[in-house]
């Protein structure tokens, strides 16, 4: 009874707590930790505070052959437009894979290209980014100025959709990657554990795993394929082994790269949970508004269980893994759509629906529409919301296997 007591007590506090900080748009503290995915999940009534049994989504026994089913309505739907015979077709698609499906071969040629890209010289001038060294770092300027833009935004997919084409091209093309953006499948090895699976599992095959937790606020990566793998951008609030000497996250701050991940997190990053969200999502309101919950949004939730930099908004793009996981989201995208095209292709979220998920301080999400412009930064083309619309359509031509 006393424990009850206690629970409840201290539950009371945590709310009265938020409501103090309370920004004009939801629960959320006003300063730099707002920039970070904990934050965001530990203001939904103390997350961290709660077992991974009080976290876990109940589990569907049904849930990998539901999961199967959605994948296979992709395929044939994507198959079918493909054989329309268009520009992009069956015999020119670009396949992404999930990471395991690599050959070893494969894999070592991904790490290499993203290792390229951190000793090619970038394009950023040091009057828009003092700290912008390389060509990654002309990507993660770009995910740091646009931050407020695309996160919690209509923009989500679409502007990651494009941010994600534009790094494939130049893994291939400038630094000699052979094989296409593979995706992180969250929960096909969860069973086997964090350094059971295979991108994590600290072989030469793998992006590495934890970092050393050296101290509450440093874990450096140092065994695997990442050991040596350099960040020069960010933070933005929360914690990092050293502090970005601007505001802004766009000062030289050169360091290692940060990993802290929390295995609670995995509870929910589920086969039950991507059907949940395809299945459960009638438009994409609904959809956007998911895939950015606490507890349960997959967007969240795989930044929030890496921790260290992916943890943190704005500079998290410096970690190769961070595309892998947003390869996923987009196929998660690419899967909701095909389970109606011609309904899904062109639907674009209403601003309305993150006035209750901004974070305080942010403003109101931008209203977007289909002939607004996709804009990274002046070192990347424009192109259109309706240009980023399809896989297969424009300037893209992919699908996932």
């Amino acid at each position: 009874m006393l424990k009850l007591l206690s629970r409840s007590a201290l539950l009371i506090c945590a709310l009265f707590a938020l409501v103090l900080v309370a920004g004009p748009r939801g629960a959320y503290a006003a300063t730099q930790d707002a920039f970070t995915w904990e934050t965001f999940q530990a203001a939904d009534v103390g997350l961290h505070s709660l077992s991974s049994e009080e976290l876990s989504l109940s589990q569907d026994v049904s849930a990998g052959d539901a999961f199967n089913q959605i994948k296979s309505t992709y395929r044939d739907k994507t198959q079918a437009i493909l054989n329309q015979g268009g520009g992009c077709n069956s015999k020119n698609v670009a396949i992404r894979r999930e990471w395991s499906t690599l050959s070893p071969d494969e894999r070592h040629s991904f790490i290499a290209a993203f290792k390229c890209l951190l000793k090619h010289p970038g394009s950023t001038p040091r009057s828009m980014a003092p700290g912008a060294r390389n060509r990654l770092d002309d990507y993660v300027v770009a995910h740091i100025t646009q931050m407020l833009t695309v996160h919690f935004s209509p923009w989500q997919f679409l502007w990651h959709r494009q941010m994600l084409f534009l790094i494939e091209k130049e893994l291939r093309e400038l630094c000699g990657y052979t094989a296409y953006l593979p995706y992180w499948e969250w929960p096909k090895h969860a069973d086997l554990g964090i350094s059971g699976d295979p991108i994590f599992d600290g072989s030469s095959t793998s992006l590495s795993g934890d970092g050393d937790r050296r101290s509450d606020n440093c874990s450096c990566v140092t065994t695997g394929p990442m050991a040596d793998w350099t960040v020069n951008l960010g933070p933005q609030g929360g914690k990092a082994c050293s502090s970005n000497p601007r505001d802004d996250a766009l000062g030289y701050n050169h360091r290692c790269l940060e990993r802290r991940m929390d295995k609670r997190w995995l509870a929910n990053m589920t086969y039950d949970n991507i059907v949940q969200t395809i299945q459960g999502s009638s438009d994409i309101n609904a959809l956007s508004k998911r895939i950015d919950a606490a507890k349960v949004g997959l967007h969240t939730l795989g930044h929030t269980f890496v921790g260290g930099l992916q943890n943190n908004i704005p500079a998290a793009a410096s970690d190769a893994l961070f595309y892998c996981h947003h390869s996923m989201m987009d196929y998660l995208y690419s899967m909701w759509q095909a389970q109606d095209f011609k309904g899904r292709q062109f639907a674009i979220a209403d601003p309305s629906t993150y006035k209750d998920i901004r974070l305080a301080g942010w403003g109101d999400a931008p209203h977007v529409t289909l002939e607004s412009t996709i804009y990274l930064s002046p070192m990347f083309p424009n192109i259109t919301a309706r240009d980023a619309t399809s896989p297969t359509g424009g300037q893209f031509c992919y699908m996932y296997e």
